[in-house]
């Protein structure tokens, strides 16, 4: 009995060391994601994020591009997000032009452009922007006071 427990027993020891993973030497290609997959703009601005995985070693450059019916309504600070040496963040500013609200909501899709070298694109390639009709309502549910 005691023999079949050992035998029982190296043979686990054998089956467990065969089939331990290799992958502690591998290493990740850091990702680049936008934030969030949508945001609303009713009138003045917006900021739309782009994370990276891991820290830039030097500053990069990301470019974007606009696309859909709202790009005419709108003005960017930059047509690319630029990563700088150290951060993990960077931000474009989308601003409404004043008086462009029409009767229609009108979407706008932010797509990220080709990853520089050492990076990937992640799966948030893209965020789409409803700019809202001049007949829009924005409702909040924020908690701003407990009286009634």
């Amino acid at each position: 009995m005691k023999k079949l427990f050992y035998l029982l027993f190296a043979m686990c020891a054998v089956m467990f060391t065969a089939c331990s993973s290799d992958d502690d030497n591998k290493t990740e290609i850091p990702q680049l994601n936008l934030e969030k997959s949508n945001y609303t703009l009713a009138s003045g601005t917006v900021d739309i994020k782009l994370i990276a995985d891991a820290p830039a070693t030097s500053n990069i450059s990301i470019p974007v591009t606009f696309s859909g019916r709202a790009t005419e309504d709108f003005t960017a600070s930059a047509k690319e997000f630029t990563l700088k040496a150290g951060e993990m963040e960077a931000v474009i500013t989308l601003t409404r032009v004043a008086d462009s609200a029409g009767d229609d909501n009108l979407p706008l899709t932010v797509n990220l452009g080709n990853a520089p070298s050492g990076y990937t694109i992640g799966v948030m390639s893209y965020t789409t922007v409803t700019l809202l009709s001049k007949n829009g309502i924005i409702m909040s549910f924020a908690n701003t006071s407990d009286i009634l």
